[in-house]
């Protein structure tokens, strides 16, 4: 995952960084994911070979505006299906948790940006095949499916939330506190599990839209002109207007 000190990011704490020619550039790195990326490519066959297809960054700042409000509009379809938890039965519950994890596929990869670490991979890939396996028609509880998928998800914002980027929202207060009730879900059974779980992910939706909003920010900031005001000068008097000399 990116160190955003060591690239000069805006709004990084370890520097001070200056409004200048490559922000949009940096910021386009960041959010080069195409809007609705999934959370796992497609299986190939082992046959099918095809040439990697370069990652396009723009700094248009339109397009930039776009996948800005594309994730933001993903953190908030997480905080609708989080306050619909725990649904009215056991079958809502279960679909409500996979709409869940579905919708964490989307948003992690963009709060992720391109360049994501072997742990925060593996955690996107535990919760995608949480959320196939909460679709499947079956008798067996969905609570030890759910628990995997929300400690995946754990992983991923608790990464996420140590990355310099992310400093300004303060976040971690609010990962110890996911974390201390995730470990709930270890002496709770049946009705009282979806409240924890529900609980839990609630708290997941709160730091993610505080991410998203963090990232949000920093294109707004870069979409602000960086030209700097004119320097003044000293005013000169005309003729006509020159003090008339003492009289003697």
């Amino acid at each position: 995952m990116m160190n955003p000190a060591r690239e000069g990011f805006p709004g990084c704490t370890k520097m001070n960084c200056t409004v200048g020619a490559n922000r949009l550039a940096r910021i386009a790195a960041l959010l080069a994911l195409p809007l609705g990326v999934a959370g796992c490519p497609p299986a190939r066959s082992p046959t099918e070979v095809k040439p990697p297809v370069p990652r396009q960054v723009t700094s248009d700042p339109a397009k930039l505006q776009a996948r800005s409000q594309e994730l933001q509009a993903q953190a908030r379809r997480l905080s609708e299906i989080a306050h619909q938890l725990p649904g009215r039965s056991d079958q809502q519950h279960r679909q409500l948790m996979a709409q869940t994890f579905a919708q964490l596929t989307q948003l992690l990869p963009l709060l992720g940006g391109p360049e994501q670490s072997g742990s925060f991979q593996r955690a996107r890939h535990v919760i995608e095949a949480s959320r196939t396996q909460l679709g499947q028609a079956t008798q067996l509880s969905p609570d030890p499916t759910i628990d995997t998928g929300l400690r995946a998800a754990y992983r991923a914002v608790a990464e996420l939330a140590q990355d310099d980027y992310f400093q300004q929202a303060k976040l971690p207060a609010a990962v110890d506190h996911l974390k201390a009730k995730l470990d709930e879900l270890d002496s709770v059974r049946g009705s009282g599990h979806q409240w924890v779980a529900s609980e839990v992910v609630r708290l997941v939706s709160g730091i993610v839209t505080r991410m998203a909003d963090v990232l949000s920010g920093f294109v707004e900031q870069a979409e602000e002109p960086a030209t700097a005001p004119a320097p003044s000068t000293p005013k000169q008097q005309s003729p006509d207007s020159a003090p008339a000399p003492a009289a003697q």
